[in-house]
């Protein structure tokens, strides 16, 4: 059929032969004059998604109970969680899961920093210590057996400004 022969009804019809949107837009041309018509909802209304076929909320389940932490299910998985998120079974996927984050008292953040000669290093390592300590006020406590990658506040005064100025050109 031309464009011109192109209805609504036999778009519909056609479209009913495919049972995806891929399928059906590599058979012909009914495909384009749909959505250039702004048909392909009406036409593809009984095409179901191939993450919903896979996806449904027994294999969502199912997926997430092989996980103790969200954040691994998410990436093992992220068909099965975006599923979980669109159906709004999240929370039940996720009930038997347990927080990934810790908690940070001040004993475990001084163990996390030990290792460390520099603020830098630390904080590159395992920047969520770093930032925790940040916030509670313990940073420099933490840090203290550590050595100042940069030049501490001060350290610049005139005197130094104007000898370091004068290596160069």
């Amino acid at each position: 059929m031309s464009a011109r022969k192109w209805s609504k009804d036999a778009v519909i019809a056609d479209a009913r032969k495919y049972g995806s949107k891929t399928e059906w837009s590599r058979a012909g041309s009914a495909y384009v004059i749909a959505h250039r018509n702004g048909w392909l909802d009406d036409a593809c209304a009984h095409m179901q998604a191939k993450w919903e076929a896979k996806w449904d909320k027994t294999a969502v389940l199912a997926s997430a109970q092989q996980y103790a932490a969200r954040a691994d299910w998410k990436a093992a998985e992220p068909g099965a969680y975006k599923a979980a998120v669109r159906n709004g079974w999240l929370a039940e996927a996720c009930e038997h899961m347990h927080a990934k984050h810790r908690t940070w008292t001040l004993p475990a953040l001084v163990a996390s920093a030990a290792p460390f000669a520099t603020r830098a290093a630390w904080k590159e390592a395992d920047g969520s210590a770093y930032k925790a300590a940040r916030e509670h006020g313990v940073l420099d406590r933490v840090c203290a057996h550590m050595t100042w990658a940069s030049k501490p506040d001060g350290w610049w005064t005139k005197a130094r400004v104007m000898a370091s100025a004068k290596e160069y050109r």
